[in-house]
């Protein structure tokens, strides 16, 4: 024992007493309590043998064999009895036990008594003796530290460390890495001649570089991105493509720049050689499509094509254009005889295909040791489905509840068919992953018909609509329609760990058929001090709560005009009805960094 960790002492006494005790190899340890026999005192009373609680619910079941739950002494059953009696926030021990239990904490014998002296010490704290533990050299409760760093490897999803690199540093490295070629020219390059084609040669440089960096930065790198959300990332891949765009079609008309005075026709003849010329077919090629690509990614969804032959021109287009762009700049580009030049072109080019070739290749390759079959397939909603898939072997991805996944249904992991839906399971519920899907394109239109047993596979997860590292004494909800998706998913992780801050939930509809998972909600009054308002923006006669949507006005009402800054507010649904609420917040007096959103249409 003396070379031996704490932690190994701690699993070899609780194996012994695992052993003792004729619990199954798989039965889950942390969910048994201690076994205690109540012995009479100097009254003459007798109690109950105590056993243990059922492994495979969330809540410890009372097993009353004698009134109380496994290990009570008569004292100790009417102090929990109090505790129920004292309602949601009179039962803070309780959860607390319940939290452990469920997140694989080794369950000791722990203090109940006023006095905080434990039975295992063969005391109730009544100064008589009454109980005896059977279990021996039971190790001591964990102190806070201890109990945080074993819920971690436990999977409680709210105490994860968000991977990925900080914002800023994020921002200072793309700033960094597109100023790089226009550095090197200025300190290696000759002195500028022509101002209009330095200034052409520097523009179209950076734009070359932040193109680039796009596949990094929409290649669902976790550790790169994985802190600043897939949502903001892909928000910023599409602004950016303008800035990009303007640099790259600015590159040949600055070159021009010099004949538009006095004599216009001579710019117009530079332009047209420049479009003309067989030693500049590359750039020409790489310029028109890059105009296209920006083009049909603005304007996807008005395009007459299915969303995955979208992603695969998209994505074959951007490699030739890299690839177009890299044989132009080291064959007749301005500073191409510049090895160090050549060479920073030629390892960010490869970093970038590379980083491609990792999602379509590599990553689908790796979900093949990972497959999933569908399970359950129910309509929930008006055209609203809930999906469930379950690992085939071992166990499910490791998430946090609110995160998304992109999910493929019946096809090979190296199709296109994914698609990315939020997560409405926790991480309790695996191996099952659970996710809330509306009919409004070409796959989801037909979700319902796709068959039990389908073969599925699931590449994730992401996204930082997460309780992960944040702490707010209230949590208030906005949801719209399917975005109450991974709202759900938060709500039961927050019933789980039986938080005891309040908690509201706005949740807006058209009709009262698509209000989602309403008994559940209904529910969650009982483990949880939650306020749950539905509004209706076209109700039925017979509606009797809210009417409206969620304007200013119905925000007020439903939170009594109360806006903690310590709180944390959840925001997922329609974009207009997302800024309308995050504006209604931040007029409010709530800080940015305490609204959390996320935009769920991801291309």
């Amino acid at each position: 024992m003396d070379g031996q960790s704490e932690r190994e002492q701690q699993q070899d006494q609780l194996g012994a007493y695992q052993a003792g005790n004729g619990i199954g190899e798989r039965e889950p340890l942390a969910h048994v309590r201690h076994e205690a026999v109540c012995q009479p005192d100097a009254g003459g009373h007798q109690d109950h043998q105590g056993r243990h609680a059922d492994p495979f619910v969330n809540r410890l079941e009372p097993q009353q064999v004698g009134g109380g739950f496994p290990g009570d002494c008569p004292r100790q059953h009417a102090q929990r009895q109090n505790q129920m009696a004292a309602g949601p926030h009179g039962r803070r021990q309780q959860m607390q036990q319940q939290d452990d239990i469920m997140h694989g904490l080794p369950r000791v014998i722990e203090p109940r008594a006023p006095n905080r002296i434990s039975c295992r010490f063969g005391e109730c704290g009544a100064g008589r003796q009454c109980c005896k533990a059977i279990t021996d050299g039971v190790q001591p409760m964990p102190n806070d530290r201890q109990r945080d760093s074993m819920l971690r490897s436990a999977g409680a999803s709210w105490r994860r460390r968000r991977r990925g690199l900080a914002p800023w540093l994020l921002v200072g490295l793309y700033v960094a890495i597109g100023l790089t070629p226009l550095l090197l020219a200025v300190f290696r390059g000759e002195p500028p001649v022509d101002p209009f084609r330095e200034l052409s040669s520097g523009v179209v440089m950076i734009g070359f570089a932040m193109m680039l960096l796009q596949f990094l930065l929409s290649g669902r790198f976790r550790r790169i991105t994985g802190r600043v959300g897939a949502d903001i990332t892909i928000l910023f891949h599409q602004l950016i493509a303008w800035v990009i765009l303007v640099f790259v079609v600015a590159h040949p008309f600055l070159l021009s720049a010099p004949g538009l005075w006095p004599n216009p026709g001579e710019a117009v003849a530079t332009l047209r050689g420049m479009f003309g010329a067989n030693v500049l077919l590359s750039g020409v090629i790489a310029w028109c499509l890059l105009i296209l690509l920006v083009v049909m990614g603005h304007w996807r969804d008005r395009l007459p094509m299915r969303y995955e032959f979208w992603r695969l021109s998209h994505g074959l287009g951007a490699v030739v254009i890299a690839l177009a762009s890299l044989h132009h700049t080291l064959s007749v580009g301005g500073h191409s005889g510049d090895p160090w030049l050549g060479g920073f072109w030629i390892v960010l080019t490869a970093a970038a295909v590379v980083s491609l070739a990792h999602v379509y290749v590599v990553r689908p390759a790796l979900q093949l040791r990972r497959p999933y079959r569908l399970v359950s397939n129910r309509e929930i909603g008006d055209r609203i489905w809930e999906i469930q898939v379950e690992a085939e072997r071992g166990r499910a991805i490791d998430f946090a509840a609110g995160q998304f996944i992109w999910l493929n249904l019946g096809h090979s992991p190296f199709s296109l068919m994914e698609h990315p839906f939020s997560l409405s399971s926790t991480p309790a519920d695996r191996p099952r992953l659970a996710v809330t899907v509306r009919e409004s394109g070409d796959f989801t239109n037909r979700i319902g018909e796709i068959p039990l047993g389908t073969r599925a596979y699931v590449d994730g997860p992401y996204g930082t609509f997460t309780l992960a590292r944040r702490r707010g004494t209230g949590v208030a909800f906005f949801a719209g329609g399917v975005g109450l998706g991974p709202i759900i998913g938060l709500l039961r992780e927050l019933a789980q760990e039986r938080y005891e801050g309040p908690v509201y939930l706005l949740y807006g509809n058209r009709v009262e058929t698509q209000i989602l998972y309403r008994d559940e909600l209904e529910a969650m009054r009982d483990t949880l001090d939650f306020r749950l308002h539905l509004i209706l923006s076209e109700p039925s006669a017979d509606w009797t709560g809210r009417v409206g949507e969620l304007t200013p006005d119905v925000i007020d009402a439903c939170l009594e005009r109360r806006f903690p800054k310590d709180w944390l507010y959840f925001v997922c649904g329609p974009v207009p009805m997302m800024e309308s609420v995050e504006e209604t917040l931040l007029a409010r007096g709530v800080p940015p960094r305490r609204i959390v959103s996320e935009r769920f249409k991801y291309s």
